[in-house]
């Protein structure tokens, strides 16, 4: 396990490079940034719809949340630093995809994917099914997908 003192290091460094994040992309999004002692918040409301909105809550118990659009994860253990960077990133450059599932005979909502690629070819995945996604699947759906413009459009604009 990493030591206490390199564990506040990594997550100093990742609060500054997530801090310049912010400043580069202030005019594409309303970005708070809340430093208390029991959190650390980052949180961009994109000023289009066009847009992916994030939201990262680190803690002192090394764990985080993430909300990226409308999928989100809790409790994640922080293990890869560098990975929140990237995903900000990915995010700002536009990758987000979210994927809707919707059942043939009924078009009732099965669950989305929200899927990040990353700069490494890898991808980070949420996948949130309904009651009924989880008993009937997925397959043989209608999908319908939603993309996001890069932040960087905006900022020229």
């Amino acid at each position: 396990m990493m030591s206490e003192e390199a564990f506040g290091n990594l997550l100093y460094d990742i609060k500054r490079a997530l801090e310049a994040w912010a400043d580069q992309h202030r005019t594409a999004a309303e970005i708070i940034i809340e430093d208390d002692p029991s959190y650390w918040r980052i949180h961009a409301f994109p000023s289009e719809a066009a847009l992916c909105p994030v939201e990262l809550v680190l803690r002192p118990d090394r764990n985080y949340d993430l909300v990226i659009d409308n999928a989100s994860l809790e409790d994640q253990p922080i293990e890869r630093f560098d990975l929140l960077t990237e995903l900000f990133d990915a995010i700002a450059a536009g990758k987000p995809v979210v994927r809707t599932f919707a059942s043939q005979a009924t078009q009732q909502l099965l669950g989305t994917r929200t899927i990040v690629a990353l700069s490494d070819g890898s991808e980070w995945r949420v996948d949130q099914l309904t009651l009924l996604g989880e008993k009937l699947g997925l397959e043989g759906a209608i999908v319908t997908e939603r993309r996001f413009a890069s932040y960087d459009v905006r900022q020229q604009s």
